[in-house]
């Protein structure tokens, strides 16, 4: 009941909250009404639109090579050359899975998102594999099969910044991400459909001129543990991997081409430009902050140290424009398709002038002391350098230095590594006048010995050299 009205108050003005009230109430109820029709139209459309969109990718798988010839996928682990595992492609079960995993689509996509695409492959493996197939090769408690090798484990899975996207297996565990030979990430039904077409049309090519050919056309995937890093998988020395989805310097693919199997390093053609390298020495040159212009190298985790044996000096470009398209370039071509600042040193310029050198030692970062914050423990869940891209800027002679020496290789062709005593021995005994510059038994003399001795590059202006720090297992 209303409250009775006191007689000094207008009978009017008290009632008017009343009704302002009721009038509220009824302004609420439409407004709870119409927003609860938009909001069941808005379900009922994205309902609608993720029905259509995983149809119309369906359809798409049907209309293709994919689906429509027998095509292997022949499985290795990131790194190997040998197969782990091989399959006939199976669109009936590729489709149950893909109803099973995939729920939604992105906002105004009609694909499913990459981590979706991974999620479906790896549940498409670990059900078409053999019993076992690919699993982990260093950890004898791991589930069986792909599961093993895709999860590690949270003592062993490096968290990274993509992290919380990752579409979990229905078992909890997570998905491996998968590439092409040459480290293209394999992000949509779209990219398998494009890579049957390829090999569909090599087959062709094949029999056409009545060569010795594969069975059915064949895909090969390499499969990369959640939190690990795609890494390339040479066979011989000479081979080369043409890396056609990421331009170089002259607009032309790069062109891996590899120089050893162990250390596994590799040759880029056509990396950098000369006008590129022209401009980060001059932005070098330019730069007389004390941090990031020339000055003495130092060494550790936490590039504190000056070292006796390391005399060179250098600087930082961290942000430049040169520099910054350079990384990128980098790590496109290491395999992320998403250009992640954490993952990056700053582009470091190196300058050696005659007698300066760095004896050998690891770029992976050895952990520092007790001021160092950062866990390196990339076996585990820490973080390092994964690989190292070298840009040499200037052309020196055969006998002038400036070699980067892989210390405990051999030269190519050569059965065994010479004896240091024995190399010095040789360096001593020859005529180059450019070596009376360096004191006998000095650890330079001796860096010099092994650089005409064992696995060395020579400098020449535009070439680049990869090299990993890390096994594709994170173990140095």
């Amino acid at each position: 009941m209303f409250k009775k009205l006191s007689p000094k108050m207008n009978p009017n003005l008290q009632s008017f909250p009343w009704l302002f009230r009721c009038v509220l109430v009824i302004f609420f109820a439409l407004v709870i009404f119409c927003v609860s029709v938009i909001f069941q139209s808005a379900v009922g459309r994205a309902r609608a639109d993720t029905t259509s969109c995983i149809q119309k990718t369906l359809d798409l798988l049907e209309s293709g090579n994919l689906a429509k010839n027998d095509v292997n996928l022949v499985l290795h682990r990131s790194g190997e050359t040998e197969p782990c595992g091989m399959t006939l492609f199976s669109s009936e079960t590729f489709q149950t899975i893909f109803r099973a995993i995939v729920t939604s689509c992105p906002e105004d996509s009609e694909e499913i998102d990459k981590y979706h695409m991974e999620s479906l492959l790896t549940a498409y493996f670990k059900v078409q594999l053999e019993a076992g197939a690919c699993g982990s090769t260093d950890n004898a408690t791991a589930p069986v099969g792909l599961e093993g090798f895709c999860d590690m484990g949270p003592l062993r899975t490096t968290v990274q910044p993509d992290r919380a996207l990752l579409v979990e297996q229905p078992d909890g565990s997570l998905p491996c991400r998968f590439f092409t030979r040459e480290g293209r990430r394999i992000t949509s039904v779209r990219d398998m459909m494009e890579l049957a077409d390829t090999a569909v049309k090599t087959q062709s090519e094949c029999e056409s001129r009545d060569q010795t050919c594969l069975s059915a056309p064949t895909l090969h995937l390499y499969a990369v543990a959640a939190g690990r890093m795609f890494m390339f998988a040479p066979s011989f020395v000479g081979e080369k991997f043409v890396i056609d989805h990421v331009e170089g310097a002259n607009d032309t693919p790069l062109v891996l081409e590899v120089i050893s199997l162990d250390p596994r390093l590799f040759e880029i053609h056509d990396f950098f430009s000369k006008e590129e390298a022209k401009a980060l020495i001059e932005k070098t040159l330019a730069d007389t902050s004390e941090d990031y212009g020339l000055h003495r190298s130092r060494t550790g985790a936490t590039s504190k140290t000056v070292y006796y044996k390391r005399t060179s000096v250098n600087a930082w470009d961290t942000k430049g424009m040169v520099a910054m398209e350079i990384k990128s370039r980098c790590l496109e071509m290491l395999g992320f398709d998403d250009y992640w600042p954490s993952h990056t040193d700053g582009l470091q310029i190196l300058r050696y002038q005659n007698t300066q050198a760095y004896v050998a030692h690891h770029d992976y970062l050895r952990q520092g002391g007790s001021d160092d914050p950062y866990d390196h423990d990339t076996s585990g869940t820490g973080g390092n350098r994964f690989a190292t891209i070298l840009l040499y800027m200037t052309d020196l002679g055969e006998t002038d230095g400036g070699e980067t020496l892989f210390a405990s290789a051999k030269r190519p062709g050569e059965s065994s590594l010479i004896p240091k005593e024995a190399a010095v021995e040789q360096l001593r005994a020859s005529d180059d006048p450019n070596l009376k510059i360096l004191q006998p038994d000095s650890w330079e003399e001796e860096m010099v010995a092994m650089c005409r001795t064992r696995l060395a590059i020579r400098p020449r202006a535009g070439r680049a050299v990869l090299f990993y720090s890390q096994h594709p297992n994170g173990k140095q």
